[in-house]
């Protein structure tokens, strides 16, 4: 019935948001480690360590705010952000793990990009996992492109592996 859809929803939100954290993890130990071989400045990686310790947080608040939900949907607040500062965000946190797996990580932003409606913790989950995944499957001496483009009414964040292994991820928002 309707609960036991409910408690499925519940467990696939629980699994998610579980297997969400084990990224910023996995880029944290990969910068402590990088630090710790002198292969980077402990200076280098106090901002992405940081934001990796927010996304953390984000996903630990997430988790909480589930087990207090007593219906299975997470109400997430749409609002207006600049996708630009949130994608770099997400890079910067990749760049120790894309560094050690000799992977090079390209960005490309369109112009002057309008702010999309959307629930920015989403949009970061979403390309963590995008960008995770690119990462994973792009060999050694390959190369990782994050697009951000306008496309009509529509902003376009795309992430594929330039030698076109993996196919590409997209995120399409209002």
């Amino acid at each position: 019935g309707s609960l036991e859809s409910l408690f499925d929803a519940r467990r696939e939100l629980v699994a998610a948001a579980s297997h969400d954290l084990r990224a910023p993890v996995a880029s944290i130990a990969a910068m402590l480690e990088a630090i710790e071989d002198g292969l980077a400045s402990p200076a280098e990686y106090l901002a992405p360590l940081q934001d990796q310790a927010r996304r953390l947080t984000v996903l630990v608040d997430d988790l909480f705010e589930l087990a207090r939900i007593d219906s299975g949907a997470l109400v997430h607040e749409l609002q207006e952000v600049a996708l630009t500062p949130l994608v770099e965000s997400c890079l910067r946190g990749f760049e120790a793990e894309a560094r050690a797996r000799n992977v090079t990580l390209e960005r490309t932003v369109d112009g002057s990009l309008p702010e999309a409606r959307c629930a920015p913790e989403e949009v970061e989950r979403v390309l963590l996992n995008l960008l995770t995944n690119a990462l994973q499957h792009t060999p050694s001496d390959g190369t990782v492109a994050v697009k951000l483009a306008t496309v009509p009414n529509h902003v376009r964040v795309t992430v594929e592996d330039k030698k076109n292994t993996l196919g590409s991820g997209q995120l399409t928002l209002v």
